[in-house]
């Protein structure tokens, strides 16, 4: 079982005081990246929620915002006495100055920023305690469903996947079938190279011919290269299968696998086992692109 690290969840709600909605967005990231946005008064969710989301996800760029309206609001307002004096001081010899015959009426001065206030809806501590657990009971579906839809497409993810690594192992396979032909292919090269070196030099000892074939033959074996290949392609079947975090797991096979492919196209003195070893970079490639969305 894999899981996406993309993925929204939205939850809405009301009672008789309020209404609210939980929206929760997550995207790739190499950790576990957590961002809070809640409305005045609830800040002090913030580490509770982190510690709820931290237990359920391993890796993502979560972002979580809870939107607050009160139906009834308590709140009222509040003129500013310090702004405004502060403001009438200066504004009869502003308007002198200016000439400005028709004189500022009441409602342009509270129109001015800081002279009218909205003080906050005030709740008591047991309605505060009260909407402190139903919020934090919301957020739990909410994350369930999250993790829900990071699992769906982390379904999709997987039939990707495993598609990608298919066509890798053929790619294998036909480099270990082209693999059983090289013997005679570099017999006959070296076999063309020996004689060009016993037209130059007849002198040149049987013994020492015989030690550049076998150095030539040893620089071209591939196999441990392709057995690697194959140990790894299994690896990575199986941690497909497996449960929890495997995206970084993934990303280090990746490696592996793109070092042992260029290895065997730097050893390979064939056209056609290169053309397999660039091939198979291109659908490792692919599937390393892939990973980087798995939790």
């Amino acid at each position: 079982m894999i899981y996406s690290m993309t993925g929204f969840s939205n939850i809405k709600r009301q009672n008789r005081l309020c209404s609210w909605n939980w929206e929760l967005k997550s995207l790739n990231a190499k950790g576990l990246d957590l961002r809070c946005r809640l409305p005045k008064g609830f800040e002090h969710l913030e580490v509770k929620i982190k510690e709820i989301l931290s237990s359920v996800f391993q890796r993502g760029n979560i972002s979580v915002g809870l939107n607050l309206t009160w139906l009834k609001s308590q709140g009222c307002y509040h003129v500013n006495k310090s702004a405004l004096t502060q403001i009438l001081k200066f504004l009869g010899p502003i308007e002198k100055e200016l000439n400005n015959k028709a004189r500022s009426s009441a409602s342009d001065l509270l129109r001015l920023p800081g002279v009218l206030e909205v003080l906050d809806t005030h709740i008591s501590d047991v309605e505060q305690k009260k909407l402190d657990e139903i919020f934090l009971k919301d957020l739990h579906e909410a994350i369930s469903n999250l993790k829900t839809m990071r699992e769906r497409e982390g379904g999709h993810l997987y039939i990707i996947l495993v598609k990608q690594l298919s066509r890798i192992k053929n790619l294998i396979n036909d480099a270990e079938r082209l693999l059983k032909k090289e013997p005679q292919l570099l017999k006959k090269r070296f076999e063309e190279s020996i004689n060009k070196v016993l037209k130059l030099d007849s002198e040149l000892p049987k013994e020492r011919i015989i030690q550049e074939i076998a150095l030539l033959a040893a620089k071209a074996d591939i196999r441990e290269e392709l057995d690697r290949l194959k140990s790894h392609h299994k690896e990575a079947l199986n941690l497909l299968e497996s449960e929890g975090s495997v995206g970084r797991k993934l990303d280090f096979l990746c490696q592996e696998l793109n070092r042992e492919v260029n290895t065997l196209c730097a050893k390979s003195s064939f056209i056609e086992m290169i053309k397999l070893g660039v091939e198979m970079k291109v659908f490792v490639e692919q599937f390393r692109e892939q990973i980087q969305n798995i939790e």
